[in-house]
């Protein structure tokens, strides 16, 4: 318009001082006012819109939903809610009211929206009632990978009251980013003030989920386990304190949270389970543990939830304990998060101090926490079904195994003691054959050389006269046999089978005689020994004609002597 004002004016320059004069004035005029209009805030706000129309934003929240998706209060005191009285478009914004400190305002989580070391536009509108202009500041909070806070200005406005203001600033990411937190603050906190289409521009992310403002309803997460073995597992500050990951304690593993600095007794650990069920029930159990000099014998800590629901921020204790210095205690619970919750975060601290009194340094001791976990009471019921049911099989078959074991021992020592039993008859009924007696002298039995001959038989303890006279006239007859005889063999013959069938027959008496007379053994020995001598010959005179034909003879000179006590000729002589 200033241009084409101008080029009036050369126009008419050609036609007469007078209305040049008159023109110039009015194109002077019609350039300032354009100049005004093209830097004044509303015109930079629609240039700027119509900016952001030709590009997408990769988050924006309008508030037009009845529900407050994803918002919360930072530090928790504070409400939020859905006005429909003021909008800078649309029907409705975000209000804040009830803050207790400058700090408390409205705050989003961007985890899933920022990318390290990329460069982002933040824009959005802000209003408020007061009778004076306020100065309100965004900020992005950013943390690193060791839960280090770092922040950086958005931009900080001075609201005029009841007019929307616009704001818009640009900031880097960090190179070691783990989480962000977009928020407001102010440092009246006695001012309530709205806030409405928040957009933010840059790179979107590949794992971006789109608006941010709607709660995500397509995954849900029965369980959560954090044992700090790999890291902080998205734990982050609530709070003025500061959170180290240390293996100074730990109740299992190598590695535990450790809270310190702590300013408030609601500061410490805390982390978003947004993706858990509405509806269902689920357990929740931590543990702590605290050791500071300057501590109480015993420390009460509280395990409790924030979530937003129905535009207001909710508290909701899960459990508490009375922990005892220096020993782990456990905190456990069960909790349903209501429908329609959004936000939700799981928080651990020490005792609120009762009303009307101050927290003391004692309330803000450093603590750790370890093995924290959350899981649906249903399913826990039916792992714990199914772990009682592998525990008594598990068992059973332990009892089975130790029944089989006995019943195969008590087999395999009858069968031992039937083997024993059989080799112990077998050897018995061997010794019977070989006529071993447990009474023979050990000496002798070493000193035996050869097998035992046969024994002759006892009549009896002392031979009568009459067989010793008989003997002799058997001896004599022999010998005046051979004598007479000289060369017949055939009475030879007759005389030699005669006296071996009579030895024969001997032999055969002896065995008899030996099994009755076992008892009469031990003062019979010498004189069974000379009878076994003589046996003994008379077999080997036996086996000696049947083998060769050859005829031996054994004499005894006390058997050929005759009745004067004078030996016979023996029947060696004249060899």
């Amino acid at each position: 318009m200033y241009v084409i004002s101008f080029y009036k004016i050369i126009s008419i320059d050609n036609k007469g001082g007078k209305i040049f004069m008159k023109f110039k004035s009015l194109s002077l005029l019609a350039g300032l006012v354009t100049s005004l209009y093209m830097f004044s805030p509303v015109t930079a706000a629609i240039s700027y819109a119509e900016e952001e129309e030709s590009e997408t934003a990769i988050f924006s929240d309008d508030f037009e939903s009845d529900v407050i998706s994803s918002w919360s209060v930072l530090g928790g005191k504070g409400t939020l809610s859905i006005d429909t009285e003021h909008a800078q478009s649309g029907s409705s914004s975000l209000k804040i009211a009830e803050r207790e400190q400058f700090f408390n305002s409205p705050s989003l989580a961007l985890d899933s929206y920022f990318e390290a070391e990329e460069t982002y536009r933040v824009c959005g509108w802000l209003y408020h009632e007061s009778s004076q202009t306020e100065a309100i500041s965004c900020t992005l909070r950013f943390s690193d990978s060791v839960n280090v806070d770092s922040y950086a200005g958005v931009a900080t406005i001075d609201v005029e009251p009841e007019t929307w203001t616009y704001f818009e600033g640009t900031v880097e990411t960090p190179e070691d980013l783990s989480s962000t937190l977009l928020y407001f603050d102010c440092q009246n906190v006695e001012l309530e003030y709205n806030i409405d289409d928040i957009r933010v521009y840059g790179k979107k992310p590949v794992q971006s989920n789109g608006n941010a403002g709607a709660a995500d309803k397509s995954h849900k997460t029965d369980s959560y386990v954090f044992d700090f073995e790999n890291g902080f597992n998205e734990w982050a500050n609530r709070g003025n304190t500061r959170l180290i990951r240390t293996n100074d304690q730990h109740l299992s593993g190598n590695y535990s949270l450790f809270s310190t600095n702590r300013e408030k007794v609601w500061s410490g650990p805390t982390v978003s389970i947004d993706s858990i069920e509405r509806g269902k029930e689920y357990t929740f159990e931590s543990n702590v543990f605290y050791d500071e000099k300057k501590a109480r014998d015993t420390q009460v800590f509280l395990m409790e939830l924030q979530y937003s629901y129905n535009g207001n921020e909710v508290y909701s204790r899960i459990a508490s304990c009375e922990a005892v210095k220096n020993e782990w205690a456990n905190i456990s619970g069960v909790f349903t998060v209501p429908e329609g919750a959004t936000n939700v975060m799981l928080y651990l601290q020490t005792e609120n101090p009762a009303e009307g009194e101050v927290a003391v340094e004692e309330d803000l001791i450093s603590f750790y926490i370890d093995d924290i976990s959350v899981l649906r009471s249903d399913m826990l019921l039916n792992n714990k079904t199914i772990i009682t049911v592998l525990i008594i099989t598990g068992a059973s078959i332990l009892v089975l195994m130790f029944l089989f074991i006995i019943i195969r021992k008590s087999i395999t020592n009858k069968k031992d003691n039937s083997e024993n039993m059989a080799a112990s008859e077998v050897i018995s009924n061997f010794d019977k054959e070989q006529k071993i007696t447990p009474d023979t002298d050990s000496d002798a039995a070493k000193n035996k050389t050869e097998e035992v001959p046969p024994k002759a038989p006892e009549k009896s303890e002392e031979k009568t006269s009459g067989d010793k006279t008989a003997e002799k006239t058997s001896n004599n007859s022999k010998k005046s046999g051979k004598n007479k005889s000289g060369g017949k063999s055939g009475q030879n013959n007759t005389s030699k089978n005669n006296s071996q069938k009579t030895e024969n027959s001997k032999e055969s008496k002896n065995q008899n005689t030996e099994k009755t007379d076992k008892s009469d053994k031990k003062e019979k020995v010498s004189e069974t020994s000379d009878t076994q001598n003589k046996s003994g010959e008379s077999t080997d005179n036996s086996r000696a004609r049947d083998i060769f034909n050859i005829e031996t003879f054994s004499y005894d000179e006390d058997s050929i002597k005759s009745e004067d006590d004078n030996p016979l000729d023996s029947p060696f002589e004249g060899f």
